[in-house]
């Protein structure tokens, strides 16, 4: 899963001589991103975690400080390995090891 974003801050310029000054917060940086890298020396899935998620990117601050963006989380995988993405409230239609089919909900 991705990395969320930061949030935005919400900031006005003050100075002495400027009775009403215009916004000046910045924005939340943008979140990582999770990448899937072949590596051939990899044999099986065993070292990958069950939930994967990038940093969430820096919040926003005053004097038009915008947040940094999130660290990418770059994933090892063997050659061959099928990459798909289920939603948890997604029905999946599959088998168990004796081959009956099951109608299940993650």
């Amino acid at each position: 899963m991705a990395g969320s974003g930061g949030s935005g801050c919400v900031s006005f310029f003050r100075d002495t001589f400027v009775a009403r000054g215009p916004p000046n917060g910045g924005n939340g940086g943008s979140g990582g991103s999770v990448w899937f890298e072949v590596d051939e020396n990899e044999t099986s899935l065993n070292c990958v975690k069950q939930q994967l998620k990038a940093r969430p990117g820096a919040n926003g601050q005053g004097k038009s400080m915008h947040g940094s963006g999130g660290k990418d989380l770059v994933v090892k995988v063997p050659k061959g390995t099928m990459v798909r993405e289920i939603l948890r409230d997604q029905q999946v239609l599959g088998s168990d090891e004796t081959g009956a089919g099951f109608l299940g909900t993650l």
